[in-house]
């Protein structure tokens, strides 16, 4: 079960106060439907 910091104790006798020592980072990839676009160019 994962804990975030905060809610965690402060220390423990043993081993101290404890210290943030990186981030995880979760990525999302968001699919959107496509788009089509008519470009019309006249040529005199």
């Amino acid at each position: 079960m994962a804990r975030r910091f905060e809610d965690s104790p402060e220390g423990c006798a043993t081993h101290g106060e404890k210290t943030l020592i990186g981030h995880d980072r979760q990525e999302t990839l968001e699919f959107e439907r496509p788009k089509l676009k008519v470009r019309v160019t006249l040529i005199p």
